[in-house]
This record gives structure tokens, sequence and C-alpha cells, in this order.
């Protein structure tokens, strides 16, 4: 009877923390103050928070995570970089800024991103309260001419958060086949789902 106590305690405290680590995740748009894709090279987006604002940082260790990727879709294309869930080993993971590690933000690196290995497109992460900047290799995107672009959008997810980014047209430069510029958009109201 007693182990059946232990057993039932110990699965309601289980419960209790799996519910409040799922709690405190976040949804957090942020506005772009650049972004970029030149299809066959590159795609990015650089965000910074309102004067005097700073962004959440992720409420769960992003080395302890899997299924954390950055995504960015455009003219009904999604292309995906997956981030992988290991500490900063010389060549790729994340590195935890502040003491305690990640008190100040967290950085993803990944030096074979320029390969041609499609297990290694996401070059570079930063997460910091005052600034989120996303830097991929490789994709497939289409760019069309001026006007005929979609919207930008961009998800980071991140331990159990993420972060979204919407850029409307008009872009500030299109280039067919080129490049997809846009700068200084405002956050979405809402991440969707």
């Amino acid at each position: 009877m007693v182990s059946r106590i232990v057993g039932t305690m110990a699965f309601v405290i289980f419960m209790v923390a799996l519910l409040e680590i799922h709690a405190n995740a976040f949804n957090q748009p942020i506005g772009t103050k650049i972004g970029r894709v030149k299809p066959k090279k590159l795609y990015g987006m650089v965000s910074k928070p309102a004067a005097g604002e700073e962004y959440p940082m992720p409420t769960v260790d992003p080395t302890a995570e899997t299924s954390q990727y950055f995504e960015i879709t455009l003219n009904a294309r999604t292309e995906r970089c997956m981030l992988l869930p290991t500490p900063y080993n010389g060549i790729v993971g994340w590195k935890g800024l502040g003491t305690p590690p990640g008190t100040k933000g967290w950085i993803y690196k990944d030096k074979a991103a320029k390969s041609a290995d499609p297990q290694h497109t996401c070059g570079i992460i930063i997460l910091k309260p005052e600034l989120i900047k996303v830097k991929g290799f490789g994709n497939d995107h289409v760019v069309g001419s001026s006007g005929m672009n979609s919207e930008l959008y961009m998800l980071l997810y991140v331990g159990n958060d993420s972060y979204c980014a919407l850029a409307t047209p008009p872009h500030s430069k299109e280039v067919e086949d080129t490049l997809l510029l846009t700068k200084d958009k405002l956050a979405p109201e809402v991440c969707p789902d």
C-alpha cells in the first residue's frame, strides 16, 4: 500500500513539473530589423526589441531538448533547419551566455553549415535579450520579381519556446532569383500555433 502511495505521489509530482514547464513556455512575436533570402545561398533575420524592452530567453536549456528548428516561409515554400540539442563541441551546438550559462542568452553555432550536408544548414543563432539573429545556408527558396513575392514568415523554436516574425510586402528589395531584402517590420500581434 505504501509503495502505491509513493508511486502515485511521484507520478503527481512529475505531472505537476511537466505542466509547469509547459505553462512557462512562450510564443514571442518579434519585429524584423533585417530579413534576407538569397536563393541557393543563405537566409536569415535580425530582430531587436523596442527601446527599453527585452526579449524573454528560453525557459528550458536548449542542450536538453529535441525538435528545435528555425523555419522560413516565402512564396508558399517552407524551409527548416534543425538545431541539434547538444552543448557546443567546437564544431556544432549550443553555448550558454552568462553565469550560470544561459542567464544572458544562448548562441548556436554550426561550423559545418556551408557544407553540402543537409544535416548542417543552420549556421548561427544568437538569442540575447537585446538581439535575435539567425543565419542559415543552402536554401531552395524562389524569389520573384518586384511586387510578386509573398510575406516572409520566420519561426524559431527553441526548447519549449518560440519566436516568430512576419514581414509583409512591400519588401525593401526584390531581385528575381537573386535577393529578397526586407527591413524594419513590426512584430505580428501573435504567433500562429
